[in-house]
């Protein structure tokens, strides 16, 4: 009887969590520490004898990289199919177009951001039947790899190819298309353009990579591996999620050490230390960027100009001035070397209107708030309209500047318009670099100014 009471608790709140994490492999244990909680906590969910809460369980399925369905008990039978999927030849098919099968939302936003990448799979008309069936076979197996049901009209169905028989030159390089995509809208658009769905696209990555070990695929795919995690670090970081930021970096640095890629290591190294000056921790920031320099080599000038911009600000957080200026000044030295060049790392080259903007940046850090307006507006006439994330912060720290020369009026203007861009591109950060700035302006004899008022209501609106 008493076993049988217990068989019933452990069954009130029933979920498939175990099973994820030891599909996904990790153990209890790992998962508990990385998001947080004791493990025990973590155990006692797992188990269903109390409800696991929804923040929690979008938290252990960010850090397994599943789906949160998946986590849930009505997804068991949705998980065998995504683990085996089904075969061409078993779905039933009474049109001779071509029906797609999706099992989940999130599946669908992968499937529809692969047919944007590459339309011509569908589009493109062949030369030959033969070479159709081939073009036809090639997307059955794209889909098969993403846990993706595909049917094609009867006539010309194949079987999935399974293991590391799917992997093809194509396949890579629409894995290496959809990469630098997301990095591009990342840098223009901001974290809050390619946060949804990023999970997914590290786990497809990994899960090709694992496909492909012993094959002459295999580093390309580690290499997009870690560049999608380097992309995962530089979100989280934008979004203030630092610990996890934290871990991303140190998976993209093991992968790029396994590769022993010097570039790879050096940009992990670079934008961890972009992310410690964000922390206000430039003496760590400053050993991390020295690492990236001395691994740099010189025909990589997007990288290397990158890392130096990044040192001058470093230097001029921890205030260092001569420092700083000596680094900007190397970094202006790589303009106009990197017109033409596409890095594997995709940091972006320097540019005068980048230049300008880390002067100007440094300028306010060191206090020289009259010469970090001219810097930043010489910037911004000039600056990528694009490029979202990198305008609102610029526009922050020029409202900072405002403040510091005891201009409010034009303080608040540019507060306002940075967070609205900051909201757009989902830069926590630069968000919070305003909500600092609003503290010291109700802390100051301007708090009950209206525009004051105003600025700490918008503050408090939900984005």
């Amino acid at each position: 009887m008493q076993q049988n009471k217990k068989t019933e608790l452990e069954k009130t709140y029933p979920n498939n969590i175990k099973e994820c994490i030891k599909r996904q492999g990790y153990t209890i244990g790992e998962v508990a520490d990385e998001i947080g909680i004791a493990r025990r906590t973590l155990t006692n969910y797992v188990a269903g004898t109390v409800p696991t809460p929804r923040p929690l369980l979008e938290k252990i399925a960010y850090t397994i990289a599943c789906d949160i369905e998946e986590l849930l008990p009505s997804a068991s039978t949705a998980n065998k199919n995504k683990q085996v999927p089904q075969s061409p030849t078993s779905i039933s098919t009474t049109h001779q177009e071509q029906t797609i099968v999706l099992l989940t939302d999130r599946q669908k936003e992968v499937l529809n951001a692969l047919l944007a990448l590459d339309d011509d799979l569908f589009l493109q008309e062949s030369d030959s039947t033969s070479k159709d069936i081939s073009r036809r076979a090639f997307v059955q197996q794209v889909l098969g790899a993403i846990g993706l049901a595909y049917s094609l009209p009867l006539a010309s169905q194949l079987p999935i190819q399974s293991s590391s028989s799917f992997i093809s030159e194509d396949l890579i390089k629409l894995f290496e298309n959809s990469i630098a995509a997301n990095w591009e809208l990342y840098h223009t658009g901001g974290a809050a353009r390619v946060v949804n769905g990023l999970d997914i696209w590290i786990k497809e990555i990994s899960s090709l990579s694992k496909s492909a070990q012993g094959t002459n695929w295999h580093n390309r795919t580690l290499t997009l591996l870690t560049m999608g995690y380097q992309l995962q670090s530089c979100v989280l970081r934008d979004m203030m999620n630092y610990s996890q930021a934290a871990t991303a970096y140190q998976r993209a640095f093991h992968i790029a050490q396994e590769l022993d890629d010097s570039e790879l290591m050096a940009s992990t190294l670079a934008r961890k230390g972009v992310t410690l000056i964000q922390q206000e921790r430039p003496k760590e920031a400053i050993i991390h960027l020295y690492g990236a320099l001395d691994i740099t080599t010189d025909d990589l000038p997007s990288l290397k100009g990158h890392i130096l911009q990044a040192l001058a600000e470093a230097y001029a957080k921890d205030q260092q001035s001569d420092e700083s200026w000596t680094y900007i000044t190397q970094a202006e030295s790589y303009l106009g070397t990197t017109q033409y060049v596409q890095e594997r790392s995709l940091i972006r080259g320097v540019t005068p209107a980048s230049i300008s903007a880390q002067k100007g940046i440094n300028a306010v850090l060191l206090h020289n708030y009259k010469q970090a307006i001219n810097l930043i507006d010489e910037s911004l006439n000039t600056y990528d309209l694009a490029l979202i994330r990198g305008r609102a912060r610029l526009i922050a720290q020029k409202a900072e500047a405002y403040y510091g020369l005891g201009m409010l009026d034009d303080c608040t203007n540019q507060a306002f318009t940075a967070v609205a861009l900051a909201r757009s591109a989902g830069s926590n950060k630069t968000e919070d670099r305003i909500k600092t700035l609003y503290n010291k302006l109700i802390q100051s004899s301007w708090r009950k100014e209206q525009s004051v008022i105003q600025l700490g209501q918008t503050l408090s609106m939900n984005k």
